[in-house]
Order: structure tokens, then C-alpha cells, then sequence
């Protein structure tokens, strides 16, 4: 009964998510910050949930996944960033393997100040 119940309140809550009707949306705050003497573009809104980070790949930027954004729940706090060498975020020479882009994520959330996921 209880696996039902939580794919039943989950389908619910993903369906309610994406109304086009928003009579509230979050302060959105985009902007350029430095991170290792680097700049990073990157953008935030603050909600009273955990925040979500939407992290594009493959030289894509930020922009990407603004239908998804707009889909998310609202009051959903979310962080999104151009990483290095895309849109306005200055190329980082060196290592691009997972842990260092592991720890410049952490370093743009605190930069941008969004509440860690």
C-alpha cells in the first residue's frame, strides 16, 4: 500500500509542478561573480525548499534549462551556472575531470550564495 501511495503523491506533485498560471515567482538573481580569479555567470532564485543545481554540459549554457525551471514547483530554489569557457564564465585552463568541477560547483554556490543542496 505505502509504495502506491508514494508514486501516487509523487506523479501528483510532478503533474502540479508545471502550471502556466504562476501567481508567485521566486526573486531571481543572475550575475557574474569570481571564483578562482575567474569570472562565472550564474543563476539563482531563493525558495523554501532544498535547492536544486542545474549543471549544463557539453558547452551548452545556462539558458538551457530555463523551460525546466519553469516547470519546477514553485517557491523551488535552484542554482545554474555557465561553466568554464561558456556564455560569460572566463576558460579555466587545466583538469576538467569530475573532481575539480566538483569543487568549483561547491565555490560558485558559495559565491553566488545559494544555500547548498
Amino acid at each position: 500500500m505505502k509504495p502506491i501511495f508514494f508514486l501516487f503523491l509523487v506523479a501528483a506533485v510532478a503533474l502540479s509542478a508545471c502550471r502556466r498560471d504562476r501567481t508567485w515567482e521566486p526573486a531571481v538573481k543572475t550575475g557574474v561573480t569570481l571564483v578562482n580569479q575567474k569570472l562565472v555567470e550564474f543563476k539563482t532564485a531563493k525558495g523554501n525548499t532544498p535547492t536544486v543545481v542545474f549543471i549544463s554540459g557539453f558547452d551548452t549554457k545556462m539558458e538551457n534549462w530555463d523551460s525546466v525551471i519553469n516547470c519546477t514547483a514553485l517557491g523551488q530554489a535552484y542554482f545554474t551556472y555557465n561553466r568554464a569557457g561558456v556564455g560569460q564564465s572566463e576558460n579555466v585552463p587545466g583538469t576538467r575531470d569530475a573532481v575539480t568541477i566538483a569543487a568549483e560547483m561547491k565555490k560558485v554556490l558559495e559565491a553566488g550564495k545559494a544555500k547548498a543542496p
